[in-house]
């Protein structure tokens, strides 16, 4: 028997190579375990991905697997599917796909065990080599000693290679177990006094000598009217986690027992006739085990959300699991927590402890400890990030893919999955059915809708509902630099008097996004990247927002020599100085990665100026004004995605303006405001930019009427990338039924001091794009010499 393994998943090597099985390991042996196998001179953990009974054609000599751990971690088999899938469709290596379904901390290691060998031999070593002495005397006892514990002991000496010079003389023995990172989460507890106050007091006058820091928490403690957490009470105290640990252990502060969740009454949720029908035809789904894809739509005003959690709810009651993928890490846990429609915290109150948090923002103990409660069932809802869509569930009964249109479930570092279709291809490895909800899908997910690939629920906004009022300003007539028009200026003033909030957003950090010479008009520019560098009037700094340079902003034209420099481009410094002189008494505050510290005062501003719709923008209440700045901004982008993107960001711009219980406006200012992605999201028509929008796309050949690829060679010098695109060029040329675009220059040809050279590759559907894709970098050879190929398949943005 046969096993084929990717050794050591994220590590160097990247391939999947075949064992034997020795008899004494088969019962163990299985698709996902994990396994202890040699690698040249090493001993390496590594997972098995398929069972062989015969080898390879033409593979006469294999090693054999050295254990299998019993109680290690195995992988599902459906995960492994899913990994198989990942390395196919986004053209990866099975290692590479395989190590986005490990968990932090999960992958075993080898723990090397040394003891003594033979007695004459090793005393032949010690006066051979008198400097291992002290190392064979510690090994006298007759007991193992790990690496670790011997390098420890005997900093003085290389033990590695002195184990090797004794291991080749017999003098010792070396034996390699698997073993598994163990992580432990940080606990957190509530603390409360174990004493009456006046005795806490006591304590705390006792220890103020001998330890101030315990004596703060002690007051602390005291003056606590209800139990408090560990970090809390450390934090309240100006002391340390390790001076609660010691009063904790003294017997002066106890631990209170964490309240159960309570399971309270709450008001049921009266689903309309379109969405109490959208709901059974989800449930049946569940019920049956139907891999099916269903396409949850509503514009602002509809209840989607609702019907994704009733349906959540009811595959829990079924005894099954179920995933929830939201777009953000910050939304697995605040925004999701509550349901201001329910009148109760969700998820909390409806799956008490059976929730989940699964995102690569946790700590590596804490992922580790919810992966488990995943695996062993007893988690039923898992919430997360992108990387939630691998949890090990062995009973999931549904998948939902919340804000299903979002670009941040595509991963941009290599292996670029997007989660989104992860998710999909899971559900029907599973067998159970996926929902993508979004209140403007993507194009690609409409598409499927439109050709029976998916079911389309569309959900109408409830009765009642009231959009916001929309105001398209045309900017064609104002002057260069102009910032907020008149029509914007004067709304603001209406949110502010009317005791709301201003919400404008504004997609460029800085004051100005060019800083020019009125002489020779040349621009700044970063000298890494191929840029202009942004103008920041604090400190009047130069910036590249790409590569992170600063420097500061010269008074004459480095170039010519020239004084007359003049600042073009608008960015959201700007803005907040023409909010400040326009409205002297607005509150303004600006939320961008220059001022990431400020969002604790978001709550004394009545202004806010943002580069989007971004996390720290979503709970922000009585916004009831939102306005674009520059909606040109993401029409203008050099992609065939803009009009998308644009119509997207406005119809989310519109739900914004919409949520604070009242109505609404929301401003859009731009150049072309007779293009079909500005007045479908003005009039919030989504079908009539999907007509428009597929119409142009299939007349390009466009997705999602052909799969894309992109690739970009990148090198030091502009020479080498060049040669090496046109070479994989003519490979891709020669394939049928395939369409390239390039290779040229990209968008960005310079990036981070490495000159890029970018291509598009079209095909009819995936099938012919990922052959030619495979064919070309199979014959690429492995050293390209300080030459980076990137393979984007099913990209997202151009740029």
């Amino acid at each position: 028997m046969f096993a084929e393994v990717v050794p050591e998943p994220g590590g160097r090597f990247d391939a999947v190579l075949t064992y034997v099985i020795p008899e004494a390991l088969r019962q163990r042996a299985a698709v996902g375990a994990q396994a202890l196998v040699p690698l040249g001179k090493r001993l390496v953990p590594g997972f098995i991905v398929g069972l062989l009974d015969s080898p390879p054609e033409g593979v006469e000599q294999l090693k054999q697997i050295v254990d299998i751990p019993a109680g290690g971690l195995v992988l599902p088999r459906s995960i492994v599917a899913l990994a198989r899938w990942i390395a196919e469709h986004y053209i990866c290596t099975l290692c590479q796909a395989l190590r986005l379904a490990l968990p932090s901390g999960a992958t075993a290691r080898i723990k090397r065990l040394v003891r003594l060998g033979e007695g004459a031999a090793a005393q032949r070593a010690a006066e051979e080599r008198p400097e291992y002495g002290g190392l064979l005397d510690a090994l006298s006892t007759g007991e193992e000693a790990s690496l670790q514990t011997l390098t420890r002991r005997f900093p003085q000496i290389d033990v590695m290679t002195a184990l090797d010079w004794l291991r080749a003389r017999k003098a010792v023995k070396v034996r390699e177990e698997i073993t598994r990172a163990v992580t432990r989460a940080r606990l957190d507890p509530l603390l409360e006094a174990a004493l009456p106050v006046a005795e806490m007091r006591a304590e705390a006058t006792r220890f103020a000598r001998r330890s101030a820091s315990q004596a703060r928490v002690l007051i602390a403690a005291a003056r606590a009217k209800r139990p408090v957490r560990a970090s809390a009470l450390a934090k309240r105290a100006r002391s340390t986690r390790a001076a609660v640990a010691a009063l904790l252990k003294r017997g002066l502060l106890r631990v209170r027992q964490e309240p159960a969740p309570q399971a309270r009454k709450r008001r049921p949720f009266m689903f309309t006739l379109h969405e109490g029908a959208a709901l059974r035809e989800i449930n049946q789904a569940v019920d049956q085990a139907e891999p099916r894809v269903f396409l949850l739509s509503g514009p602002p005003g509809s209840a989607p959300e609702q019907v994704w959690i009733s349906a959540v709810e009811h595959a829990v009651s079924r005894g099954k699991q179920a995933i929830v993928l939201v777009p953000e890490i910050s939304l697995a846990g605040p925004r999701l927590a509550h349901s201001a429609d329910l009148r109760e915290p969700w998820p909390g109150r409806r799956f008490g402890t059976g929730v989940a948090l699964l995102h690569s923002g946790l700590p590596e103990g804490q992922r580790r400890q919810q992966w488990q409660r995943i695996e062993s069932g007893e988690a039923n809802v898992v919430i997360g990030a992108r990387s939630a869509i691998f949890a090990p569930c062995p009973r999931i009964g549904l998948i939902v893919v919340d804000g299903e249109h979002d670009d941040s479930y595509k991963q941009e570092d290599a292996p670029r999955v997007n989660a989104r279709d992860v998710a999909v291809e899971r559900g029907r490895i599973e067998g159970c059915p996926v929902v993508l909800s979004s209140s403007a899908p993507s194009l690609e997910s409409q598409h499927s809708a439109q050709q029976a690939r998916y079911r389309a629920l569309s959900l109408p906004a409830r009765p009642g509902w009231q959009g916001p009022a929309v105001t398209v300003v045309d900017t064609r007539g104002s002057s260069p630099g102009t910032t907020c028009s008149a029509k914007l200026v004067l709304a603001v003033k209406r949110a502010l008097d009317g005791g709301g909030r201003a919400l404008l957003l504004m997609p460029r950090k800085g004051f100005s996004t060019a800083l020019l010479c009125a002489d020779c008009g040349q621009a700044a520019k970063c000298p890494n990247c191929d840029v202009c560098l942004t103008y920041h009037l604090a400190g009047r700094k130069l910036m590249c927002h790409h590569c992170g340079l600063s420097q500061p902003a010269p008074d004459s034209c480095p170039a010519c020599g020239g004084t007359r420099l003049l600042l073009r481009g608008v960015g959201t410094q700007r803005v907040e100085e023409h909010i400040r002189r326009a409205c002297p008494a607005a509150r303004v505050l600006r939320l961008d990665a220059d001022v990431g510290g400020k969002r604790q005062v978001v709550g004394k501003a009545n202004v806010i100026i943002s580069t989007g719709l971004v996390e720290a923008t979503r709970e922000i209440s009585k916004v009831t004004l939102v306005g674009v700045i520059s909606a040109d901004t993401w029409l203008n982008r050099p992609d065939f995605r803009a009009a998308e993107v644009t119509f997207r960001f406005l119809m989310q711009a519109a739900a914004r303006a919409a949520q604070a219980g009242r109505k609404g406006h929301l401003v859009i200012q731009t150049y072309q405001p007779d293009h079909y992605a500005i007045r479908a999201a003005a009039a919030g028509d989504c079908a009539a930019f999907y007509e428009v929008e597929l119409a142009a796309r299939r007349e390009h050949a466009y997705p999602p009427f052909s799969a894309m690829a992109g690739l970009v060679v990148s090198a030091r010098a502009q020479q080498r990338a060049e040669q090496v695109a046109k070479a994989l060029a003519e490979t891709i040329r020669a394939e049928e039924r395939i369409t390239l675009l390039g290779p040229i220059p990209a968008p960005l040809a310079k990036l981070k001091g490495r000159y890029r050279s970018q291509m598009l590759v079209l095909a009819d559907d995936h099938e012919h794009l990922l052959r030619a894709l495979r064919s070309a970098t199979a014959g690429m050879p492995r050293n390209l010499g300080g030459v980076s190929v990137q393979v984007d398949v099913d990209p997202l943005s151009l740029v």
